[in-house]
This record gives C-alpha cells, structure tokens and sequence, in this order.
C-alpha cells in the first residue's frame, strides 16, 4: 500500500533511466558500437522512442552524433563492458535534450548497464555558481583589493591552497563558515585544523588520486565527496577547480570553489534505494535480484543455492481481512524471512507474493536447513500470533548449482519446480487438494489404497536415506510412491477389477498406464519433477519391462527404488486371487530376482534396511 507520504518518492524514482547492453567490436577486438538489450519506461520517456523502437539497435543507428570525436562512446563504453571499469560522468545529452548524470558498469563481460539521472537542473545552479566564480576570478585581475568581498559572496566556500598532503588554505571565502562550521581564520595556514582534517577518511585518498590526475592532465577538476562538519555531521560537497601553475609550468596553487550538495545526494540516494527496493516490505525488488544473479554468475559463488517461496491463500486473505491485512502478512514474511537468512544472501520480493533468495557458496544441504528455519519461523508467528490468519502458508523450494556450465537460470527454474512439488505434499498448501483429488480418482479405479501409497512411501524414504539421497530427492520420491499409478484412472475398470489373470489384450491396455500416468504429471505443476519417474516404474533390469524396455543404470533411480518396494509390498498384501507372502518369503524373492527384475545393488540396500526395521 502506497501512503500520500511516499508517491513524491515513487514519482521521483520513475526518473531513473536504466539500460542494459552488449558491446561490438571489430574483426581485432576493438569496440566500435553498442547493442540495446533492455531498457526501462524512464529510458523510453528519456529518448521519446518505445521499447521496441530501441531494443536490438545499435547505438550508431540511434544516436546522431555517435562518432563525434569529443567523446568516443564505443572506447569508453567498451572499457567497462571488457575490463570491467565503472564510469560517472556528467554531460550535456542530444538524445535526452537534457544535462545527464550517467553511471556505467558491467556484470559480464561484453555486457553493460547504464542509469541515466536528470541533473539539469542542478547543472543550472552549478553553472550560476561558477559563472558567478569566474566573473569575481576577472575582477581580482582588475583590483585585487576587492578579492575578498567578490568571493564572500559566493554561494559555498571559494578557496586557494597548497596542493600539499593538508590543502593548506592560503585563501579562504566566508561562506566557509556556512558550509564547514569553522571560522575561516581557523583554516588558514592550518591553524585550528587543516582542510584535510574535514574530508571523511574512506573518501581522502580517492580525493587526492582524482588531483594528481588533475595535475598531470591539466584538466578541469570536478568530484563530490562528504565532509565532517564542525558540529559533527557529515555533508556532501561539490567540488570544482583548477591549478594555477607559475611562469616555469610548476604548481602554484590549487583554487576552486565547494558547494553543499547535500540535499541533492540524498535525493538521489532515495531514488536509488527505491529503483532496488519493494516499496512495501522494504526488501530488495525484482529489479536488484536479476543484477544479482548475474552478479554470483561466477565460480567463486559456487555452490550456490536459490530459494523460492510463493504464499498460499494471498488471496483469500485479501477478501476475507482486507488489502491491508494481505500487505501485513507480506511484510512480516519478508521481516521473519530476513531474519533467517545470512549477510551475504540476497532476499528480495519478486513478485506480488513470491520471494526469492539467492545464496553464494550454500550446499543443497544447507539451502534446505534455511528453508526448513524460515518454514518452521513462519509456523510459529502465524500460528501464535496471528489467530485470524492461521491459513497463511509460505511453500518454498530450492536448487543448488554446482557446476558452472549449468545456467544459473536452471538452478532458479529447479528452485521453481521443486517448490511447486512441495505444495502438493504439504497439507496447509492449496495445491495439496488437486493431490487429494488424484488420489481419490485413483484409489476408486484401482486396487490399490491409500495404506498402499503410504507404505511405500516410507519404504522408499527409507532406502533414500540409506542411500543419503537428498531431501529433494527424498520429497519426490514421497510424491511418487503416492502417485505412481496415476494412469490408472484411465484404465477400464474391467481389466483393474479383474479377478484373474489378464489376457494378451487387457495385458496391453494396462501397460499404457505409466505413459498416461507421464502425460498427465507433465501437465500439473508440481508433478513434471516425478513424471520421468512414473514413465518408467515398470522397467526391469534386464530391459525387459515397459513401455520403453530400458535396463539397468538408465531406469532412473526413483524407478528403481520405487519397483523394489511396490513388489515387496504387493507380494505382503492379500489379493483376490492369492494369500498374501510372508515378509521373509518376500524379502527372498527380492534377492532371487536381483539382477534380472531388480537393481542387485539396491536390492541390498532394501533387504540392509528390512533388516535394521527389524532390529528396532
């Protein structure tokens, strides 16, 4: 919900251009044009030209003076997007028609972004303010006498000094006591303190880097860095200047004028906070999650995790509270999710109820730990204190990508996939009710019961856990074991119903059932992750099972488990037409067939934990 307070702010941030390209060099590597990739509404509004008018031009078919040898755009663009440099600079735009703050990096080699600030209006004021410097700089030529009374009343500090490690003040204007709190007398020669003394510490050396260079370049001076003031607080200036050299080219002095930009920096400090931030939750927003992405798009990151959560019933919060109530719970989702997560994770709020967190240097292991804290966390605050919204429900999902080649777009669509599996496992999840009704379908049709599924289930979580499958692998071999027979529902209820043996034709109709079982998984989100799994239930070993007659190794291993248990439970379990085995009659068949029907090695691993269920 946006209050009355904060759209000034949002309206503000609109102005913020933003660009995204791929540079072009020529046959010897050297940049000779750009490529538009992206760029946002404020760009368009910037040029006066729709996406599709800019996207997928060169800059060389859009920007008129392009090869103008005053600023060579292809060289200085293309140094950030190979070598990785940033770039700021402030020039005069003929695309935009305006004086433009412009900020240039890269992410990915041969690529970069730019965002692009209206400052003309402040250009306006710096040009008045050096303008009125440069028409006092005459008059002292004229009459020395009168330097004193022109610079004072200049708006900032006009100054000349030593370009020595202090700046040691030679001249100093009055409005030094506007803008620093120290009298001028109290810089000069050092005597209370030196300029030097001012400058906030992180920003000393930058500012004395950007002087020599400066110096050797015989450049206009121009940078903005903050002081401390008198009474302590800190202030952003604008600092403008020039060396006056002696009859000999040697340094004479240092003179310039330093303006407040305060509040201008914090204006432009709001609007890069909003242009990364959700409004809402205060949390990072879509815009700053994909330059993340490319940002740990490196080896360094690995492995890395992305986790995704999608609040259930949002909506029916919304109608049954109130909008209000919906933007609470969003809110404290994002508090209780940040609360869980570490500093170098990234969480932000991608969509209007999704979240997303992408975590350099996490194992699927401990991807899955965070998730679990955040569920439990979540449990806990909208069972305990929220009595009215008890239904609230984060479904989350993770994946971890471990090899470089791997997209880091596949880890997110992993992420994704999984999490949409867990909706239909877990209970509180909206989705979990399309799974009900499945099973419900299913266990009408068939023979089986829902006993059945269960009991696989545990069977099959049991080996996955001997084997130290993960938990994902764990939570889709729970959803197959449920929903394996799926293709079931499909069937003739003749032939499912059939007392004794099947003949050759019935035979054939009830082999088609792991392929509509497949077809049908594919086409529910959250079930694509086990469909390749339910295709192939019914493979053998030896390749003599169907519909596809795969063997060994290239039966997926959720198949392979989940024949192993399904066999072992059908054989315990009366039916119709026989009694049913003992366990240990059963547990024999198992090892006799292991090698033609079954996996041996998992065969093993079945009998290893038969036995440790004994035992306990």
């Amino acid at each position: 919900m946006k209050t009355d307070k904060e759209l000034p702010l949002i309206e503000r941030s609109a102005a913020i251009g933003f660009a995204y390209h791929r540079i072009i060099c020529d046959s010897d590597g050297v940049p000779v044009d750009y490529e538009f990739l992206y760029v946002n509404p404020a760009f368009e509004r910037y040029w006066g030209l729709s996406a599709d008018q800019i996207v997928g031009k060169r800059a060389s078919e859009l920007i008129e003076d392009f090869y103008d040898n005053s600023f060579n755009r292809a060289k200085v663009y293309g140094e950030v997007a190979l070598k990785g440099t940033e770039v700021e600079l402030e020039q005069y735009s003929r695309p935009f028609d305006k004086y433009v703050h412009i900020e240039a990096f890269s992410m990915e080699k041969g690529y970069f972004s730019m965002l692009v600030y209206d400052i003309s209006k402040f250009i306006e004021k710096i040009d008045a303010a050096v303008s009125e410097r440069l028409k006092a700089m005459k008059d002292l030529e004229q009459s020395e006498r009168s330097k004193a009374v022109l610079l004072s009343n200049l708006p900032g500090m006009a100054y000349r000094c030593k370009d020595d490690e202090d700046w040691t003040m030679e001249f100093v204007s009055d409005g030094c006591y506007e803008l620093t709190g120290y009298k001028p007398e109290s810089l000069l020669g050092n005597r209370d303190l030196s300029f030097n003394d001012m400058i906030d510490p992180e920003f000393r050396h930058e500012l004395r880097v950007h002087w020599d260079k400066v110096i050797r370049t015989r450049e206009k001076f121009k940078h903005e860095y903050p002081i401390i003031t008198a009474s302590g607080v800190s202030k952003w200036v604008l600092e403008q200047g020039q060396v006056i050299y002696d009859a000999n080219g040697e340094v004479e002095a240092l003179e310039g004028l330093i303006i407040d930009i305060t509040d201008q920096k914090l204006q432009q400090q709001e609007i890069e906070y909003l242009n990364w931030h959700d409004n809402m939750t205060g949390l990072h927003n879509r815009m700053y999650y994909e330059v993340a992405k490319q940002l740990f798009d490196n080896e360094e990151s690995l492995p890395l995790s992305i986790v995704v959560g999608d609040v259930d019933g949002l909506k029916n919060i919304n109608a049954e509270h109130g909008m209000a109530s919906g933007d609470r719970v969003l809110v404290k989702i994002g508090q209780i999710m940040g609360q869980q997560i570490r500093e170098s994770d990234v969480l932000a709020r991608t969509g209007g109820d999704t979240f997303s967190i992408i975590m350099p240097n996490t194992s699927s292991e401990e991807a899955y730990s965070i998730m679990q804290d955040i569920a439990q966390s979540l449990e806990e605050h909208f069972s305990d204190e929220m009595m009215g919204e008890t239904n609230v429900h984060l479904s989350l999902g993770y994946g971890t990508r471990t090899d470089i080649e791997q997209d880091i777009g596949t880890t997110e669509s992993m992420a994704e996939e999984y999490m949409k599996m867990r909706k239909l496992l877990e209970q509180s999840s909206f989705q979990s009710t399309i799974i009900e009704l499945f099973k419900v379908s299913m266990y009408e049709r068939s023979r089986e019961t829902e006993e059945h599924a269960e009991r696989l289930a545990f069977l099959a979580r049991g080996i996955g856990e001997l084997l130290d499958m993960t938990q994902r692998e764990l939570d889709e071999l729970e959803l197959l074991a449920t929903l394996h027979d799926i293709g079931k529902m499909s069937v003739d209820n003749r032939i499912l119903d059939k007392p004794g043996p099947l003949t050759p034709e019935e035979w054939v109709e009830m082999k088609k059932h792991p392929e509509i079982g497949y077809r049908i998984a594919l086409s529910n989100p959250g079930l694509e992750a086990v469909a390749e799994y339910i295709l192939s239930h019914h493979e053998r070993w030896d390749g003599k099972g169907y519909p596809r007659g795969l063997a060994g190794e290239n039966i997926p291993m959720h198949s392979r488990i989940l024949c192993i248990v399904d066999s072992y439970d059908a054989m315990t379990t009366d039916r119709v037409y026989r009694k049913a085995m003992s366990k240990e009659e059963a547990m024999r068949e198992i090892v006799d067939n292991a090698g033609t029907q079954f996996d041996p090695h998992l065969a093993q691993v079945f009998i290893k934990y038969m036995a440790q269920m004994t035992n306990e």
